[in-house]
């Protein structure tokens, strides 16, 4: 390109070469076979016909000549920096020699430019590089891979409500990405899924919680369980959350693998930090264990929390092996220190064996409801979730959802598993039933994808994070 440019551009009627400044670097151009002679259009600008060939030079040069931001338009970036780039770029699309001027040119490079930048996307985009250290947040861009003129034929009627996602499909309620302020997935219309870094729900990486609504955070800490380790490798309602909450992947909580108080401790100062932000933390563990911590710093901004626990067990041990910590204890630790309001605590889908002839019996002496399994098979569990939001009320509450709560038909994936457990509907009806509430946090804890060759636990852990976000205070319906 920087050999191509000031050839073509010094064939003006006064011989004037205006290529490119000194100050401005871009690789050569490849070879092409018509160079020095440049007898007609397509040499002087080979990109216009073939842009994998004469451009790729100048594309290349985008992501070091544009500062990503964290939510990165390439179509949008390369155009408005082409003057940084190339300042004699304006002159050149006036240049005598070009058959069409103004703005035709520019429709067909920004169409070029569109197709060119749309390759960088894994270097470019945040979608393959490592995490950008957060400086400015972005509103205004976001994945989108369309040039305005393809937009503008993809979106729906101006009628529709300001600040709404608008739909990709006729009678779809599914949202497209063109509208939002928000951090918004990129579409699987526009964008193959495996491409891309793996983020929780493929949105943009952030180093902290500043400048979040909500954050999606790792806590991979498994060394509390007393059966099978692998949770630290967890990876229809017309909610619309990515237009209504600014939502990011934070990545994961650095823990002590050979220390679960000192991991207790980072979890706790970690989520101190999250919480000091004004964010709300969606958590994907690691085993319970991890809800103490969380707890603790939750606790200490909106006092004693109400809490709606799905699990196989009430994890309200005192100790195992000698030790106080683990996933069987975490909630008759929050009790002990005055994390819970214990008149607002609900534990729901009880059941299996255990190692005490009542092993109910310090949940319902703290004055917790708990709903054995039995109260739940063969039916809707609306009801029950209407009386769980009376007794929340509007005081600040967590969702803790272990997954070995649902049946191991549904979700074989975890260190304990229960038979007889509750359906993926049932735990949609749990969650969708918290909408409403004033949650300040929720977790899903002990999913281990490796007990499960199919994938369908990881996948049904996905969704019900999803559905938490959906819930969450502020999250506006189409």
């Amino acid at each position: 390109m920087q050999q191509r440019l000031p050839c073509c551009l010094s064939a003006n009627a006064q011989g004037e070469q205006t290529g490119t400044s000194p100050s401005t670097s871009l690789p050569p151009c490849p070879a092409n076979p018509c160079a020095g002679s440049c007898p007609s259009l397509p040499c002087l600008f080979p990109g216009l016909w073939h842009w994998e060939r004469g451009w790729l030079g100048w594309i290349s040069a985008l992501p070091q000549a544009v500062e990503c931001p964290v939510h990165f338009d390439p179509w949008r970036e390369a155009w408005q920096r082409q003057p940084v780039l190339c300042p004699s770029w304006e002159r050149a699309l006036q240049h005598p020699l070009l058959p069409f001027q103004g703005g035709s040119v520019q429709v067909r490079m920004r169409l070029l430019l569109w197709a060119a930048c749309s390759r960088l996307l894994p270097r470019g985009a945040g979608l393959c590089c490592p995490k950008p250290a957060v400086t400015a947040m972005v509103t205004a861009s976001h994945h989108s891979l369309r040039p305005p003129a393809l937009l503008a034929t993809s979106s729906s009627a101006a009628s529709a409500p300001a600040g709404f996602l608008q739909a990709l499909v006729p009678r779809s309620r599914s949202p497209s990405c063109w509208s939002s302020q928000f951090n918004v997935p990129p579409s699987a219309l526009l964008v193959a899924r495996p491409v891309g870094v793996c983020s929780m729900m493929r949105l943009p990486l952030q180093e902290s919680a500043e400048g979040l609504d909500v954050a999606f955070v790792g806590v991979p800490l498994d060394t509390g369980t007393s059966n099978r380790p692998g949770a630290r490798y967890n990876g229809s309602t017309g909610a619309a959350p990515f237009d209504s909450l600014r939502v990011a992947d934070i990545g994961d909580v650095n823990v002590n693998l050979y220390n679960l108080p000192d991991s207790c401790r980072l979890i706790r100062e970690s989520y101190q930090e999250i919480v000091a932000s004004g964010c709300v933390p969606l958590t994907l563990g690691g085993d319970h264990t991890i809800t103490y911590p969380i707890l603790q710093a939750l606790a200490a901004k909106h006092g004693p929390l109400g809490l709606v626990h799905v699990d196989a067990h009430t994890d309200t041990g005192d100790a195992a092996l000698g030790e106080r910590i683990y996933h069987g204890s975490p909630f008759r630790r929050c009790v002990e220190e005055g994390l819970l309001d214990r008149g607002r605590v609900v534990q729901i889908g009880i059941r299996g064996s255990s190692y005490d002839p009542d092993p109910h019996k310090y949940s319902r002496e703290q004055g917790f409801r708990v709903v054995p399994v039995e109260e739940c098979w063969m039916k809707s569990l609306e009801p029950l979730m209407r009386e769980v939001r009376a007794q929340m009320g509007d005081k600040p509450m967590y969702i803790s959802f272990d997954i070995d709560g649902l049946d191991p038909a549904y979700a074989p994936g975890t260190g304990t598993p229960e038979i007889a457990g509750l359906t993926p509907a049932q735990a949609l009806e749990i969650i969708r039933g918290c909408k409403g509430l004033n949650i300040v946090g929720c977790d899903l804890v002990e999913v281990a994808p490796m007990y499960d060759v199919s994938g369908n636990t990881a996948l049904l852990g996905a969704n019900l994070l999803f559905e938490m976000l959906c819930v969450l205070p502020g999250v506006k319906t189409l």
